[in-house]
Parts: C-alpha cells; sequence; structure tokens
C-alpha cells in the first residue's frame, strides 16, 4: 500500500525486482498507479 503513494513507479519497480513472488503482484499495482498520474 505504501508503494504505490510513493507516486514514482520507478522505485518500486527495483524494489520488487528482487522479490519475485511480490514482484508480479506490484508490478501490477505500478501500472494502475502509472495511469492514475497520466
Amino acid at each position: 500500500m505504501s508503494v504505490p503513494e510513493i507516486s514514482p513507479p520507478n522505485v518500486p519497480i527495483p524494489v520488487v525486482e528482487p522479490a519475485d513472488t511480490n514482484g508480479y503482484c506490484t508490478v501490477t499495482v505500478s501500472s494502475s498507479s502509472l495511469s492514475d498520474i497520466t
């Protein structure tokens, strides 16, 4: 929940990379955040 609040989608991506399991879930959330900003 804190990840999407950051704003910059580039930040959560790298943090998630190491976490392959949570990565997929977070990656999807990041995409949604990007659309919101745009």
